[in-house]
């Protein structure tokens, strides 16, 4: 993250003296903004984790889980709520280790958590954006196929959990290319705690681990970080480029079906089926649109970043960069219970009964009482 940029840093590439100090003065001034965004990304995980676990927990109930792209939604909440758990507990972590002199950080159970951790983190924060995507392609054919009865599978949550399964399967394949080759080795450099520690014996010591690169694939190391790192990149950028598509066709199928509908039949109930189609429509599309922010800018960083892995001091800048789009995949992550709690009535519902039920039951002993205290009232009312 922090990083003291020299002249030295761009001495390398033939810049005049001028050039240098601009980027200098550019690189000192994204490393200031993340270090910035990395203090204040705790709070905003810590919020995201408990915005997740409220959305799961509304999402997990039988009224929701019967509507197949709600399905898709519990998968992307799960997703959400694991990123911003590990980035909560990688947090944890630096303030735990206030004190490095007497604890070993690099212990093995630490190392074996963050390497798992970071693997299922690539894992699933690649699959969100997808799933958003699926999302909204189940939705379009939904509403453009409503009368063919070959879609109507499309509806079913087992759909759902199927084409979740396989996004998450294809994303794992795609995770272990790159985790698989690293291990966890013994540094043999022992740790001692200061001689300031006084909870530690006489002469004692702890040994320290670190990640380390299988010697199978050590010579082709760098190939396979750059292959990797521009190919994730464009599995983030694909989404974020054929979500405003698919936000266009689903604008205008539903049009095509409102259009439809009003020529067949004006019933009420077709009219509230209409109503209802539309909410979830529109709850597709505002949580289609997050996810271009969130995915887009840091699918360009890696990209770049497979492109100049030859060079280090420019890989720092855009990591530094990377950090401060992270943001907004925490942002993104935290508001998805906020808009379906603005556009989805069956939400709102939802929430309700779950945590209102108990202050709606008395109503139905006291509404006698309040009829007669209105009636009162208005026969008090002057008459106009």
């Amino acid at each position: 993250m922090s990083f003291n940029y020299t002249d030295a840093d761009f001495g390398g590439f033939g810049f005049t003296e001028s050039t240098i100090n601009t980027w200098i003065a550019i690189a000192d001034f994204i490393s200031s903004i993340s270090m910035t965004v990395v203090t204040y990304e705790f709070y905003l995980a810590c919020g995201g984790v408990v915005a997740n676990v409220f959305h799961l927990l509304i999402l997990l109930q039988k009224s929701m889980r019967s509507n197949s792209v709600n399905v898709v939604m519990i998968g992307i909440a799960a997703c959400d709520l694991f990123s911003m758990g590990f980035t909560v507990f990688s947090n944890l972590l630096v303030l735990v280790n206030s004190n490095p002199e007497c604890w070993n950080s690099s212990n093995y159970s630490v190392i074996v958590i963050q390497l798992w951790g970071s693997a299922i983190n690539d894992d699933l924060r690649r699959m969100t954006p997808w799933l958003g995507i699926l999302m909204a392609v189940i939705r379009f054919l939904i509403i453009k196929n409503s009368l063919n009865p070959k879609f109507q599978k499309l509806s079913d949550p087992m759909f759902s959990v199927t084409i979740t399964l396989i996004t998450w399967i294809l994303s794992t394949l795609w995770s272990m290319f790159y985790f698989l080759r690293l291990s966890v080795t013994d540094v043999g450099i022992p740790w001692e705690p200061a001689p300031t520690c006084t909870a530690f014996p006489l002469n004692y010591t702890e040994h320290q681990y670190d990640f380390t690169i299988d010697q199978t694939y050590m010579s082709n190391a760098v190939f396979i970080i750059k292959v990797y790192l521009i190919i994730d990149g464009i599995l983030k950028i694909i989404p974020t480029i054929m979500f405003p598509i698919l936000t266009f066709l689903l604008i205008r199928e539903l049009k095509a079906a409102q259009s439809s509908r009003q020529k067949i039949s004006a019933a009420v109930q077709r009219k509230e089926e209409s109503t209802r189609s539309d909410h979830t429509t529109s709850l597709v599309i505002l949580m289609t649109v997050t996810f271009m922010t969130g995915e887009g800018l840091l699918g360009i960083c890696y990209v770049v970043q497979g492109l100049i892995t030859s060079y280090p001091i420019f890989v720092q800048i855009v990591t530094d960069l990377s950090y401060i789009f992270g943001i907004f995949v925490a942002l993104n992550s935290s508001t998805h219970c906020l808009i379906c709690l603005t556009v989805s009535s069956q939400y709102r519902r939802t929430v309700k009964s779950l945590f209102l039920c108990e202050s709606c039951k008395p109503r139905k002993a006291s509404s006698k009482v309040c009829v007669s205290a209105k009636a009162s009232v208005s026969s008090m009312a002057p008459v106009t």
